[in-house]
């Protein structure tokens, strides 16, 4: 990670893994979709008191050096903007209804008996529109977990669980369900060292995020 100069327009694209891994089996890249976030500005830093009057309001923070482009979701693009209707007051936000503890924090115990399973269910406040609510779920370890419902959504294997390594290698995979529409629900498999997998959530209609955590706890007899 580093910083770009500001004194310059710069555009930095770069690559995800799963992008290079398209080019590289001689595919192509057709961008649809595209979104803004206002990672690493700070807004305490607006300056009404600038001797330049309003025309300097923002002098602080348009010198602000940028963050170049890193393709991890957990650092950047946390912060994305959203079109909502006139005269909203409150930002819509994501609770996950049945979460342990404010965290969100889910334990799975190899010890337990088979079939103990955790539900991810989001629910989504502050948005006025109705109807069906879907949500992008990406899951960052995998080698714990084993899905039991989907929610409607799609499964994409991204990174090195494209491959089925043997579970005893413990190598993370990354997967990701697309447009789920109703509860996720996974469950333990049988690991032999404890682990642990982030959750990232995200509300399709508003693009608001949440997190939730994951720890599947090895037998201990």
């Amino acid at each position: 990670m580093g910083y770009l100069d500001n004194d310059t327009i710069v555009v930095d694209a770069i690559l995800t893994k799963h992008g290079r891994k398209i080019l590289a089996e001689g595919g192509s890249i057709n961008p649809t979709h595209f979104a803004l976030s206002d990672d690493g500005v700070d807004y305490t830093l607006w300056n009404t008191s600038s001797p330049s009057g309003s025309s300097g309001y923002d002098d602080y923070i348009t010198k602000l050096p940028m963050i170049e482009a890193v393709p991890d979701e957990t650092l950047m693009m946390k912060y994305t903007l959203m079109s909502l209707p006139q005269n909203t007051r409150y930002m819509p936000a994501i609770t996950l209804a049945n979460a342990p503890d404010a965290l969100n924090t889910f334990e799975l115990y190899n010890d337990k008996v088979k079939g103990d399973e955790i539900v991810l269910s989001p629910q989504i406040s502050n948005y006025a529109t109705s109807g069906i609510q879907s949500y992008n779920y990406t899951f960052y370890n995998d080698t714990g977990i084993k899905f039991v419902d989907h929610g409607g959504g799609k499964m994409v294997k991204l990174d090195s669980s494209q491959r089925d390594y043997p579970q005893e290698r413990n190598i993370p995979g990354k997967v990701k369900i697309i447009h789920a529409t109703s509860d996720v629900v996974v469950t333990d498999l049988t690991v032999v060292a404890d682990t642990q997998c982030k959750v990232l959530i995200e509300h399709v209609g508003t693009g608001q995020l949440t997190s939730a955590l994951i720890k599947v706890f090895k037998a201990t007899t």
